[in-house]
């Protein structure tokens, strides 16, 4: 066996979790002496190694002085196996007890600069399966946030710990839940969930697998976690579909199948795993699969080799750069084309079998074995372009990717809207928003005049969508709208609030509303840590305002892709300054009573405009100052953007 590996990505964006799996195996002989009677404990299992392995993770990631150890055996059934000795000694000192119920053993052992002298054993009257098991859980949207990460996977800030211990446990075949008192049915629904994707590892895999514990709790916990995966009581549907069937496949895949002998084979556990996790959520959470993909627009012709991909650690946590995150989308693909191309459903099964019979698990005779099975040519079929990907992965997960320029803003049940500080953004209310999409740049004059010379400059609201008579960046020549040469990447303006709702209609788009503008300008955070849409604090030199050039170098507007410094968290670029932006909504002071996905008055004499323009203040270039103009106004100082709903898709029964 390896020593431990942080195979676990940082993820998308923008998410980010880590996960430290360890499954400890059997082995023959015993690492220390202890004086009991051999007719009581007849089986001797060894734990030395993974004791310390998981001690090096513990005193890398976690705070204090003492580090939790946990211990769960089972019988060759995978029943909780009580009364098993476990002894650990560690310099001088000893630590020794016996399972209780659930077949645990918690000790809670010294910090260390080293533990090279950590010795221990557990001893039973029948052959046991032990695990030890450490996990982590992270976010990271912001570069605060990443940043902290990093510390952490330096391990210069350590993580509070939580254990297992003292809960209650739900137990259904090789699947427990541990849960504290009175949510025992919190406890049961999440069972339920966890037995479908059960249900579908077992029919495409037939694979062998550890047990899975989750630890519930009453919030989403960041942390390390002993015994268990952590989450909450209202867990988060990605995290259930998408997460947890992941480590419990990849877990299988290195520790009962010795994938991960060959550091190389991370297309064979993470590829697997993670196909599997994009099945699952076809299946129950068709959305989430809607995170996936965007970043393969940017570089079509780069070509990406998962033979390179190696196994993450805590120097090298990308597994190198040719692949990097992105084999957490490439790997899955390459085993449904497999599985698509070979004509076989079951040929993951097949190979796993075959794998684990096999004494040589290089990545040459896995390739070997995968090849002969399926009748592909596995060595080209791992190596895979961007182009490819992007072409092609819908066949599979229809709903898989959203193009680079959009933006997709997970929300919130709980979001303050408003500013209770500022007479036009209050009262400030408490909000739910759903999840939806917008795009990360101003519609610029050349889309806008794709959109005028199909559809026509018409007539609405007493005014003509475009101003083509005061614009001067857009010429109307022989009856067709073309823009001057230089001005094509700037934002459109001169348009009324119409002609920008056709246009959004016209691209099978729509206006964001104002709370989704609010939401995806402030990252979906409080106020006090995103007034502006980088941050929390002013700066001059990141958007587009008024300094009359004398700053940012434009004395009117800029490319809608200016100003990189001042994006926010979703990428989302100019959402303060360059030109103010249409929104949905008609201008009123929020209802306290319109909670759920607000989209403001159904009649009203003004449209909102957000964001601040290029001739505007610093006051105006806050997320949360909103002013109101006659729809039929159009004005040099005002464009908008696009949102969008998420695609639905029936999720399967």
């Amino acid at each position: 066996m390896e020593p431990l590996k942080q195979k676990r990505g940082f993820g998308k964006w923008v998410l980010v979790g880590i996960t430290l799996l360890l499954l400890a195996a059997n082995v023959a002989s015993a690492d220390i002496e202890v004086t009991t009677p051999t007719f009581l404990y007849p089986e001797t299992t060894s734990l030395s190694l993974e004791v310390k392995e998981n001690l090096e993770a513990l005193s890398h990631f976690a705070a204090g002085d003492s580090l939790p150890l946990m211990f769960r055996f089972y019988d060759t059934l995978y029943e909780h196996k009580p009364g098993v000795l476990c002894v650990l000694t560690h310099k001088s000192t000893r630590f020794e007890g016996f399972s209780n119920d659930k077949g645990e053993v918690l000790f809670w052992v010294p910090r260390a600069r080293n533990y090279s002298k950590v010795n221990c054993a557990a001893y039973s009257d029948e052959p046991i399966e032990p695990i030890v098991q450490v996990s982590g859980s992270l976010q990271a949207s912001g570069g605060a946030e990443i940043l902290e990460l990093v510390l952490i996977w330096l391990g210069i800030k350590k993580l509070d710990v939580l254990t297992s211990e003292g809960l209650l446990v739900l137990k259904a075949g090789m699947i427990e839940v541990h849960y504290p008192g009175g949510h025992e049915e919190e406890a049961r629904q999440l069972m339920t969930e966890l037995k479908k994707g059960e249900r579908v590892i077992d029919s495409l895999t037939h694979m062998r697998l550890k047990p899975l514990s989750i630890i519930m709790r009453d919030s989403f916990y960041v942390g390390v976690s002993v015994g268990g995966m952590c989450t909450s009581f209202e867990p988060d549907s990605a995290r259930v579909y998408g997460t947890f069937p992941h480590e419990w496949v990849e877990g299988g895949i290195e520790e009962c199948y010795g994938a991960y002998q060959d550091s190389t084979n991370r297309w064979i556990g993470d590829g697997i795993a993670n196909y599997i996790a994009f099945e699952i959520c076809k299946r129950f959470y068709p959305r989430s699969l809607l995170d996936r993909g965007g970043s393969f627009y940017k570089n079509p012709e780069r070509v990406h080799d998962l033979r390179t991909w190696t196994t993450a650690t805590i120097a090298k946590p990308l597994g190198g750069w040719n692949v990097s995150f992105k084999g957490y989308d490439l790997a899955p693909y390459f085993w449904a084309k497999v599985v698509d191309k070979s004509g076989d459903s079951l040929i993951i099964a097949r190979f796993l079998a075959e794998f684990l019979e096999t004494e040589d698990k290089s990545q040459q005779n896995a390739i070997a074995i995968l090849s002969r099975l399926s009748g592909l040519d596995i060595d080209s079929e791992l190596v895979i372009s961007q182009k490819e990907f992007t072409e092609n992965v819908d066949r599979y997960w229809p709903l898989f990717i959203i193009p680079s320029e959009i933006a997709h803003i997970h929300g919130k049940d709980s979001f303050l809207l408003g500013n209770a500080l500022d007479t036009a953004s209050s009262p400030a209310i408490k909000i739910k928003v759903d999840d939806f999409c917008i795009e990360r740049y101003e519609v610029a004059n050349q889309e806008f005049c794709d959109f005028l010379n199909a559809a026509g400059n018409q007539e609405e609201g007493g005014a003509y969508w475009f101003d083509d008579a005061n614009n001067p960046e857009i010429d109307l020549v022989d009856g067709r709208y073309q823009v001057k040469p230089g001005y094509e990447n700037y934002p459109v303006r001169y348009v009324t609030w119409y002609g920008a709702s056709a246009y959004a209609k016209w691209a099978d788009k729509r206006l964001p509303t104002e709370v989704e503008w609010e939401f995806a300008s402030r990252n979906g955070s409080d106020l006090c840590y995103n007034p502006y849409p980088w941050g929390n604090e002013w700066n001059k030199k990141y958007c587009n305002w008024s300094d009359k050039g004398k700053r940012d170098g434009y004395k009117a507007t800029a490319p809608v892709d200016a100003f990189s410094k001042g994006i926010n968290h979703y990428d989302c670029f100019n959402m303060a300054g360059n030109v103010a932006e249409w929104v949905a909504d008609w201008y009123a002071p929020y209802d306290p009573a319109d909670t759920l996905n607000p989209k403001g008055p159904e009649t009203g004499t003004l449209k909102v405009y957000r964001g601040g323009s290029y001739a505007d203040g610093k006051e105006w270039m806050t997320t949360y100052s909103r002013r109101g103009a006659n729809s039929s106004e159009a004005s040099p100082y005002i464009g908008f953007r696009c949102a969008m709903d998420i695609p639905k898709a029936e999720p399967d029964k």
